[in-house]
């Protein structure tokens, strides 16, 4: 099976700054992404139904 790349735009209406806290910060990924998600350094591990995945940023 091949893989595809997918694109995804979504409007935000909000203040860039709240946004960032929701999109940089391990709490504000785990309450939109994940279940759980532990920052080590500039990685995002993203804990769910599958196994842990490495995201960087």
């Amino acid at each position: 099976m091949a893989k595809h790349k997918v694109h995804y735009e979504f409007p935000m209406h909000c203040l860039s700054e709240i946004l960032y806290e929701y999109l940089a910060t391990a709490e504000g990924l785990s309450e939109w992404f994940a279940d759980e998600v532990t920052e080590k350094g500039d990685d995002f591990f993203l804990a769910g139904v599958e196994a842990l995945q490495k995201r960087p940023l």
